[in-house]
């Protein structure tokens, strides 16, 4: 396989005879990746220029229709017999260039026990960069010609008589790259062995095998054929099998268990079990603690949602792979809520072996990889056009204000609970939502300093005359807590509205349902808390003031620390306001839904 090669590193130095010495033998991985594409005649595309990409995380980015499916499936190799305009005389033809990762190359060299003889000045990286240079040309061009046989052919440079030569103190060594392909050889003992590195086509289909493609439709993946393999097959029809396979390693199931729960917390078990009748592996999921062997607690993958069993072969994937692959996603956020997504996308960057392609619009995507640069997507004049486009100084001016052509509106918040908790009330991916606040205390000074500097920075945005143009809007929305009466005043007196005012004292009074505080508090402690005790303490704050009133008024987050303080928990805002929050959407509490009418007027002013 490719990612586990051996090299074979000449060592060539003073002490030594003229003639070149093998010293050194270690196993090194070959990190492939997709550089770039060119795509002619499929679907919308007639004839792109050549697309290049970046070895990690790749955004592709356009409006509906603009040919972004088309390219994601390019990339997979899975396309359909679709040419340009249905033209049957112009066949699909796709060129894609794949190249060995320089960096996780050397990575490794300089963690592993080689060799390499420095030049006279020390320096290691000239020898290097001569032996990657032949290497990545050894597969620098690779051709794949898709009609509608779907035909796939390799061109690659004859590299036969490629060589780097590394002179230091009269001893030459000289390295052809054509001593290191994989071809069968007898040794002077009569022992037939294979050369280091694999052909190119040998490299390409191995790699090309590791190709992950998901869409937002429901995928087949809950039952299977009975096997023993632990790949995950590209298409993933093998998920029940796969993780059948991997029960019987704790290590493993756990480590592929705790992924899933952080994208989708409400997974507590899986299990993949032979189904009585038709001799399958059926996917199951449990979404309770109970170690019960009770039917009725576990739910068939079918019975689940649509990106249910995508995360499950994706995590699968970043579990138990050590070789590279390429993960393909058609916009994740159109089958997984805002967190679920964001959560995927730092599991992405926690294995950067793997390559990814993402086609979105979200903002959560946007805002978690923060991309140098990113493919645009557009359709003029019958045909997409691809376009590479980078953050420049004041798209990072934007970004630093939720400000994006990749979503319509940046509300900005005081703190972090409301950060973590409004895109549940709003549920909107086109609101883009920050908190403003820098400073650990929040005093009336600091929060009207820094409303005051996230205003001017937009202002000045708004005047200027160079880079791409702000499409969207903005908004600032605070309880007012910290600031003086005269500081509201002036805010509410500006005629562009951008601060506004919670009409409750803070958003914790719309927190204060006793149903929902009881569940929480039950969640930490080991014993069920009553939801009456907790409405009789909510009355005892509340005496014989008008509710609407009270709601108005009382200091929220004070009160509900109060009340968790007498069960001996501490009150986390960042933790308990959201899972509040979280459980009063799901049962459309009449309190949320008047804040989420606030919200949204604010958005729409």
């Amino acid at each position: 396989m490719f990612s586990a090669v051996f090299l074979q590193f000449i060592n060539i130095s003073s002490n030594l005879p003229d003639k070149a010495k093998s010293i050194n033998f270690k196993a090194i991985k070959f990190h492939m990746y997709i550089a770039s594409i060119k795509i002619k005649s499929y679907k919308s595309f007639h004839e792109s220029d050549e697309i290049i990409f970046n070895e990690g995380i790749n955004l592709i980015v356009g409006v509906n229709n603009s040919g972004k499916t088309a390219l994601l499936e390019a990339l997979s190799l899975k396309i359909k017999d679709n040419p340009y305009r249905n033209n049957r005389d112009n066949p699909t033809n796709i060129k894609t260039t794949y190249h060995i990762s320089k960096d996780k190359i050397k990575e490794q060299i300089q963690k592993g026990n080689f060799f390499i003889m420095p030049f006279p000045d020390g320096s290691a990286d000239p020898i290097f960069d001569m032996f990657y240079l032949a290497l990545d040309s050894y597969l620098e061009v690779t051709s794949i010609s898709t009609a509608k046989n779907s035909n796939i052919g390799f061109i690659y440079k004859d590299l036969k008589n490629s060589k780097f030569i590394h002179s230091n103190n009269n001893h030459n060594q000289c390295l052809k790259i054509s001593d290191f392909v994989n071809e069968r050889h007898t040794s002077n003992a009569g022992i037939e062995r294979s050369r280091a590195i694999p052909t190119p086509e040998k490299m390409i289909e191995d790699f090309i095998g590791k190709f992950f493609f998901f869409n937002s439709e429901r995928m087949n993946l809950h039952t299977c054929n009975v096997g023993r393999s632990r790949i995950l097959l590209s298409d993933a029809r093998n998920l029940p099998e796969v993780i059948n396979s991997i029960a019987s390693s704790e290590y493993t199931y756990k480590k592929y268990l705790s992924l899933v729960r952080r994208v989708l917390p409400d997974v507590k078990y899986i299990s993949s079990e032979l189904e009585e009748g038709n001799g399958k592996f059926t996917i199951k999921i449990r979404t309770c603690e109970s170690t019960e062997e009770d039917e009725e607690l576990r739910f068939p993958l079918s019975d689940c949602g649509t990106g249910v069993g995508q995360i499950l072969a994706i995590l699968y994937v970043l579990t138990t792979s050590k070789e590279p692959s390429v993960i393909i996603i058609d916009e994740p956020n159109s089958f997984l809520h805002p967190s679920a997504t964001k959560e995927l996308i730092k599991i992405f960057k926690e294995n950067p072996q793997h390559q990814y392609f993402i086609s979105t619009h979200s903002p959560e995507v946007f805002a978690e990889v923060k991309p140098k640069s990113y493919t645009e997507l557009s359709y003029e004049n019958g045909q997409t056009i691809a376009k590479t486009k980078e953050f420049g100084e004041i798209g990072n001016t934007y970004q630093a204000l939720g400000i994006s052509p990749f979503f319509d509106f940046a509300l900005w918040v005081e703190g972090e609970t409301e950060e973590l908790a409004f895109p549940y009330i709003l549920d909107n991916p086109n609101i883009q939502i920050h908190k403003f606040s820098v400073s650990d205390v929040i005093t009336s000074k600091s929060s009207k300093r820094e409303i005051d500097r996230l205003i001017e920075i937009y202002e000045n945005v708004l005047k200027a005359k160079s880079g791409e143009p702000v499409i969207s809007k903005m908004k600032i929305v605070v309880d007012g807590e910290h600031l003086t009466s005269k500081n509201i005043e002036d805010y509410e007196r500006r005629p562009d509205k951008l601060v506004n005012f919670l009409p409750r004292k803070m958003f914790e009074n719309y927190l204060l349902d006793a149903e929902a505080i009881a569940n929480v508090l039950s969640m930490d402690l080991d014993f069920e808390v009553s939801t009456k005790d907790i409405a009789n303490l909510l009355d005892e704050s509340r005496k014989n003031k008008n509710l609407q009133q009270w709601l108005t008024e009382v200091h929220g987050s004070k009160l509900l620390a109060e009340i968790f303080s007498k069960y001996s928990c501490e009150f986390k805002k960042t933790t308990h306001s959201v899972e509040l929050t979280k459980l009063l959407v799901s049962k459309t509490s009449k309190d949320i839904l008047e804040l989420k009418k606030t919200l949204l007027s604010i958005t729409h002013k």
